[in-house]
């Protein structure tokens, strides 16, 4: 049903690995970051090659996953992780070889990575006579704009390392505009974030992905689609093992947005939430300082962003049973619709996420589909959400001081 390949560092396949005892692999809508992998088994054949850096491995579903990807492949990227490699006269002999736990992720960590300069053509040492990178267009072109320029194998020789000839890079698939009108100014910005900031309000969505192509990663966007109609988990159906549904009142409904310029000269606008706020009965408003934009579109872009933090009604994880008629990679992808009924009835509607698949000594066990915004928990305590943000705001304005 699986088929696992150790993963050699020119990307190539340096054969399969067989003989493991437990495999784990965690695919990630990718507006969410990096999928993972970690495989556990004997410390001797295949299993040591992936002890080396840069190796990593390659998960392929026989039966075919045609909407996450045409070649059948779960996962594939490189070691992070190596251990722990045990051993132990007392419980193994001499003649085992050990035990060891390898981990990874999947190759969008390539461009999570990296940072968006405000000079892509310019070393971090001649960074300053720019301030922003700033970009527009669809939100496809915007996002493929600044990864290529960051991390595709098109950048500029300044933009790499000299030292580091071998670090991976990505080609970017040809722009199709898909996405509604973005843009952004980007002044060290982590690349996901850029990503996920333009992705995530764009109408449609657009979401990131990494596969190997022709001995190299190929980087492109797509759209998830709502199928919710067709892809419904329950207990009546027999696919649903277990879900968790928590709902809390949102932290934000109304956001007030500030502009460049100071004084009378500021530029300010409102995004809301009215359906959230209708149904709680209660407005909270929040002030999103972006003074280093006076274009429309960026400050929409911003508030829309801050609403969709402060969103935390019906999160939801659910357990379902991969059946041959509602199926991961056949029947629903990473980012789509779906809904789960609920033993009041209700169909919850929200996107799949996160989909982790556990092999172990008795084969496949149920696979685990997250449904929901996995970074809205309602049970970790507001204060602490609170400082986590306030934290992305100073690294915000620490990257933006002077503009």
């Amino acid at each position: 049903m699986y088929t696992v390949y150790v993963r050699d560092t020119d990307l190539s396949l340096a054969g399969e690995l067989r003989k493991f005892t437990q495999l784990e692999v965690t695919l990630s809508y990718g507006l969410y970051g990096a999928g993972s992998w970690s495989v556990t088994g004997p410390a001797s054949g295949h299993m040591t090659r992936l002890f080396e850096p840069g190796r990593g491995l390659v998960v392929v579903d026989d039966r075919g996953v045609p909407l996450h990807s045409p070649d059948g492949v779960l996962i594939a990227g490189d070691t992070e992780d190596d251990g722990p490699h045990s051993w132990s006269a007392d419980s193994a002999g001499d003649a085992y070889p050990g035990t060891a736990r390898l981990t990874g992720a999947d190759d969008l960590a390539v461009v999570e990575g990296e940072l968006a300069f405000p000079d892509p053509a310019l070393a971090v040492a001649d960074q300053g006579a720019t301030t922003y990178d700033s970009r527009s267009g669809a939100a496809e072109t915007v996002i493929k704009g600044y990864v290529a320029a960051n991390v595709g194998v098109g950048r500029t020789t300044a933009r790499g390392d000299t030292d580091v000839p071998d670090a991976r890079l990505v080609t970017v698939a040809p722009d199709l505009a898909r996405g509604s009108a973005s843009s952004y100014k980007a002044t060290f910005d982590p690349l996901l974030s850029i990503i996920r900031t333009v992705g995530q309000t764009s109408t449609p969505q657009v979401a990131p992905r990494v596969t190997q192509d022709s001995g190299g990663l190929l980087f492109d966007v797509y759209s998830p689609v709502d199928r919710s109609a067709e892809v419904v988990f329950s207990r009546r159906r027999r696919n649903l093992r277990a879900y968790s549904v928590s709902r809390s009142a949102p932290t934000v409904t109304h956001t007030v947005v500030a502009g460049g310029d100071t004084g009378t000269g500021r530029a300010y606008t409102e995004r809301k939430d009215a359906v959230a706020a209708n149904q709680w009965r209660r407005i909270r408003r929040s002030f999103v300082d972006q003074r280093q934009t006076t274009t429309v579109s960026e400050l929409q872009a911003a508030g829309d962003e801050e609403l969709a933090r402060g969103r935390r009604s019906g999160v939801l994880s659910a357990t379902a049973v991969d059946l041959p008629k509602m199926r991961f990679g056949q029947h629903f992808g990473l980012g789509d619709w779906v809904g789960v009924e609920i033993e009041t009835g209700i169909v919850l509607v929200d996107q799949v996420t996160a989909v982790k698949i556990t092999i172990g000594d008795k084969g496949p066990q149920p696979t685990e589909i997250t449904i929901g915004n996995p970074d809205l928990d309602p049970t970790t305590p507001e204060v602490f959400a609170r400082a986590d943000r306030a934290l992305q705001l100073v690294s915000e304005l620490q990257r933006r001081t002077g503009g």
